[in-house]
């Protein structure tokens, strides 16, 4: 985004090169362009859609800020000059991306059962219920598929949180 910003923005000063204000402003913007390719990964880390409240108390706690992800601005993050926090803040966010990942998982494990039909019938004269159907494979399959991903979730140093 950053890159074709600044190829505009250059295309735009050559065609409106007579025109004093136009470029002024095109200048201003230039300016603009470049402070944000300037503090991209800043952006990136903190604008990570799977941080959640958990690793915002984190944030602040490095960044020294009690302002809320909601309110915190570029400029704010500029003025508390985090560049020196910014491999803790990558970390956190990484761990975020996972931690989600994990989450996902564990959602679409929980769907796939949601919708799972169990036939249970009365086993001869007891008081035992067995499956029953053709799907009693399927369903074994799924069960040892679901139970090995939930030991890799639980191995995972990720899965703390959840």
């Amino acid at each position: 985004m950053v890159k074709k910003s600044s190829i505009t923005i250059k295309r735009l000063q050559r065609e409106l090169a007579g025109n004093a204000p136009a470029l002024k402003v095109l200048q201003t913007q230039a300016l603009e362009v470049t402070d944000l390719g300037a503090h991209r990964l800043i952006i990136n880390v903190l604008c990570n859609p799977a941080l959640r409240p958990m690793h915002w108390t984190q944030i602040q706690a490095i960044i020294k800020s009690a302002a809320s992800h909601s309110e915190l601005t570029l400029g704010q993050l500029k003025r508390l000059d985090i560049g020196d926090s910014l491999d803790q803040l990558a970390e956190i966010s990484e761990r975020a991306k996972r931690e989600a990942r994990l989450e996902a998982m564990l959602n679409k494990m929980e769907q796939e059962w949601q919708t799972q039909v169990l036939l249970l019938i009365p086993f001869r004269d007891a008081d035992i219920l067995v499956l029953q159907g053709n799907n009693v494979e399927e369903i074994q399959a799924r069960l040892d598929e679901h139970r090995l991903l939930a030991q890799t979730i639980r191995s995972s140093p990720d899965v703390g949180p959840l």
